[in-house]
């Protein structure tokens, strides 16, 4: 594990001796701290997502139409 990686994960049990017993949970443990995002916004901007996030706009009829539609696996 590269160090830079190795040294953000650090608490989230991906460590060496987790990444030997359980290969699957170190790369899992990695992918969570990998994705996480930062956003820095000033504040005028934080305003303007909050009200983007809690007023979304009305799904139109495409949208309708997708969220409806029959899924390729189940047909």
């Amino acid at each position: 594990m590269p160090k830079r990686l190795r040294s953000s994960v650090k608490g989230t049990g991906a460590d060496a001796a987790t990444a030997r017993r359980s290969p699957a949970a170190a790369t899992r443990s990695i992918d969570v701290v990998l994705d996480q995002r930062l956003f820095v916004l000033e504040p005028d901007q934080h305003r303007t997502l909050m009200q983007v996030l809690d007023d979304p706009v009305e799904p139109g009829p495409k949208l309708r139409w997708l969220l409806h539609r029959t899924p390729a696996w189940q047909k």
